[in-house]
């Protein structure tokens, strides 16, 4: 049984192997029908926006011996922005039917070709970016004595764009997109501000990261993107949605994040230049009132702390509390009187009326040589100006007065022409010198 096996596989083998190849002729396969017509898309249109439409034309051939006629052109599925129409004059669109019906063209006749116009335009807010576009041809006829119908594909493919983005975002296109201009537009613009409402030197405080030149430092950036997703979050949906309600806007709330337009950068702009314009004059009136409260408390203070009948001890320690840190004083004179003074406060316009002192007299025991020679290299050096000092020493005379190696007395110095005790006097009785003179006289017990 295996030897009868093993033959027939042995005579099998010979007989394909001495065999020529079985070939299939290319008669037993079907013949394919040519198709019936032709389309070839034609169009200058790359790109698309707002105020920038364009015609997309259909040629379409008939190839086949008899009369064709085109039913319709299906467009497929594209975004909602994208409208097309038979023409600029048509009212319907692809939008509301799904197809551009052109019934009222005649049928083709053999070899015939025809050009169908499509007209593309975007709505105000559009989602950049590549898109295709897919035209679906519907046709009828005869072919070989029967009917006929089908179908033919072409494509166009055309980029969106927002209408004056790279003119508006251009200057700004290797730092900034749409998504996070409007926080850098608000710094920027409150810097402007800033500068042209703070007067000097005060305009040099605005903060050295938000400045333009300082656009790379990672503050800058938080802020900024921080002030951009605030905007994106509620910012421009409810200042568009204001501005419809008034009657500025009929578009009603509008919203960027996946669909913008010329309309909303313009917006952008505008709002954020109000924003960063508002957010300046908010922190400047900030910074201006803690000054004028600042120098009102300065005041203040100083009235309420000075009174008349203080000593020339009294009188310093007070001042130095005050941050007055000066040991030589502008001269005064009073009008009215001829008396001269020194003024004891810094001089503010918006102040009325001054403490102002005679001279002091400091008065050292006979021991105190030490502090009697640092007393008067404080008061009479005219590169030194320290208040501070001087009570240093003062005080350590008056730990020392027992000894008679300290201060014996402070009072206020009778010197003709000059006032002989602290005194309240108005500005406007007031004539003030361009010079600060020491006010201390010292002497030391024989």
């Amino acid at each position: 049984m295996l030897m009868q096996i093993y033959h027939i596989l042995c005579v099998s083998f010979f007989i394909l192997t001495s065999s020529p190849l079985i070939t299939f002729s290319a008669e037993n396969t079907p013949e394919q029908e040519p198709p019936l017509i032709n389309v070839t898309v034609h169009s200058a249109l790359t790109e698309l926006n707002e105020f920038r439409p364009g015609y997309i034309y259909l040629a379409i051939e008939n190839k086949s011996d008899t009369l064709l006629t085109i039913n319709k052109i299906d467009v497929a599925e594209h975004p909602p922005f994208i409208t097309l129409m038979p023409s600029a004059f048509d009212t319907l669109i692809v939008s509301d039917k799904g197809s551009l019906p052109y019934l009222s063209q005649p049928p083709l006749i053999k070899g015939e070709s025809r050009v169908f116009p499509v007209f593309v335009k975007t709505d105000s807010q559009v989602k950049p970016g590549d898109y295709l576009l897919l035209f679906s041809v519907w046709f009828e006829g005869w072919n070989n004595g029967k009917t006929r119908t089908g179908n033919v594909l072409a494509e166009h493919q055309l980029k969106v764009k927002v209408f004056g983005e790279n003119e508006v975002l251009g200057p700004l296109s290797n730092a900034v997109t749409f998504l996070i201009f409007p926080g850098i537009i608000m710094i920027v613009v409150a810097g402007l501000a800033w500068k042209l409402i703070i007067p000097n030197p005060d305009k040099d405080k605005f903060p050295v990261y938000l400045r333009g030149e300082k656009i790379t430092d990672p503050r800058f950036w938080v802020i900024a993107i921080t002030l951009s997703l605030l905007m994106v979050w509620k910012g421009y949906p409810v200042f568009t949605e204001y501005l419809s309600h008034i009657g500025w806007l009929n578009t009603g709330r509008r919203d960027y994040i996946s669909q913008y337009g010329f309309q909303d950068i313009f917006l952008m702009w505008l709002f954020s230049v109000i924003l960063g314009t508002m957010l300046s004059l908010f922190v400047a009136a900030i910074f201006r009132g803690s000054q004028i409260f600042s120098d009102w408390k300065k005041n203040t203070i100083f009235k309420k702390a000075i009174k008349d009948g203080d000593g020339p001890l009294e009188v310093l320690k007070k001042i130095a509390r005050q941050g007055v840190n000066n040991s030589k004083f502008v001269e005064v004179t009073i009008s009215h009187s001829g008396k001269k003074g020194f003024l004891i406060e810094p001089d503010e316009p918006e102040k009325k009326a001054f403490w102002i002192i005679p001279f002091i007299h400091a008065l050292w025991g006979s021991n105190a040589d030490k502090l009697y020679d640092n007393f008067r290299d404080y008061t009479l050096d005219e590169n030194v100006n320290d208040l501070n000092r001087v009570l240093a020493v003062i005080q350590q005379g008056l730990v020392q007065k027992k000894h008679e190696s300290g201060l014996t007395s402070i009072s206020w110095a009778s010197i003709d022409d000059y006032i002989s005790e602290l005194q309240e006097v108005q500005r406007s009785e007031l004539e003030f010198s361009s010079s600060k003179k020491n006010v201390f006289l010292a002497e030391k017990e024989h």
